[in-house]
């Protein structure tokens, strides 16, 4: 029986390079004698697998406090795991935040990290140009090349990606610069672990900004605007001015989960148009 796949169907029909080295793994790995340094594999030793038994044992036990635990909730989440993430980012500062920061804010629980978000603008995004960083994160680029995007890879220096590389590199499109989708970036770098500088970060999204009022479109990116204004005297990154700040030496604040639009939330120049190529 002949399937018509669509061309991300077809695209999907020939594995993934992370998928690649998964299998590679589970077919050839030697427990004690081989390390994993490849997708984010966790050590097995560092797994708290009794406190994680004990946690199981205590939602099955309580079936007030975790109402249907085990079933299909509403779409707003679990209301008892909003309120305990809430109490958890108050009192240990995650990223500086307090509970005047957290009011009102909404929690979004269930497909939320950074990846999984990013997936699913590629598939509400129109298909064009993405401007990234060179090197690039392999598993999000695959899949947005897989999805019919085109990568418009930028070189990197020591804070980020390079503004004489993305201008001259956005110049030479020249019409095609109308189809752009969006700008990727990410605070620290996989695989190159450059950290994104605030002075860097400013300086995208205002290239960014630059490129979507010549082209009048939308762009989406006042709050982190109004965030670079207030620590723009302090040139780390958030996360360790948030871990400075917390006074939480066991569990400084995180940098964000990998995946950002144009520097740290989504910044997006909507409208992109069929694939072009770039240089």
């Amino acid at each position: 029986m002949e399937v018509r796949l669509s061309k991300y169907g077809q695209a999907s029909t020939r594995p993934s390079p992370a998928s690649r080295m998964m299998s590679e793994f589970a077919g050839d790995f030697r427990d004690g004698v081989d390390i994993n340094l490849g997708v984010g594999y966790v050590n097995e030793d560092t797994i708290p697998v009794a406190y994680l038994a004990e946690a199981m044992e205590a939602v099955a036990g309580d079936g007030v406090k975790y109402r249907q635990a085990f079933n299909y909730g509403s779409p707003a989440g679990s209301a008892n795991l909003i309120a305990s993430i809430r109490r958890f980012l108050v009192e240990m500062r995650i990223g500086g935040l307090d509970q005047a920061a957290i009011e009102g804010k909404l929690l979004a629980i269930g497909a939320c990290g950074a990846t999984s978000l990013l997936d699913g603008l590629a598939d509400v995004i129109e298909r064009g140009i993405v401007v990234t960083s060179d090197p690039m994160y392999y598993i999000y680029s695959d899949a947005l090349e897989r999805k019919g995007f085109e990568l418009l890879a930028v070189p990197e220096d020591a804070e980020g990606i390079n503004l004489e590389a993305l201008e001259r590199k956005l110049r030479a499109l020249g019409a095609a610069a109308q189809r752009i989708s969006f700008f990727y970036t990410v605070t620290v770098n996989n695989p190159s672990c450059t950290i994104l500088s605030n002075a860097r970060r400013r300086a995208l999204l205002q290239a960014a900004s630059a490129l979507s009022r010549q082209q009048g479109r939308l762009r989406a990116g006042a709050r982190w605007s109004a965030d670079a204004r207030a620590g723009a005297e302090d040139r780390r990154p958030r996360f360790q001015r948030a871990a400075v700040r917390s006074g939480d030496v066991r569990l400084p604040a995180r940098p964000p989960d990998r995946g950002a639009v144009a520097g740290g939330e989504c910044r997006l120049s909507p409208e992109g148009g069929r694939r072009a190529r770039g240089d």
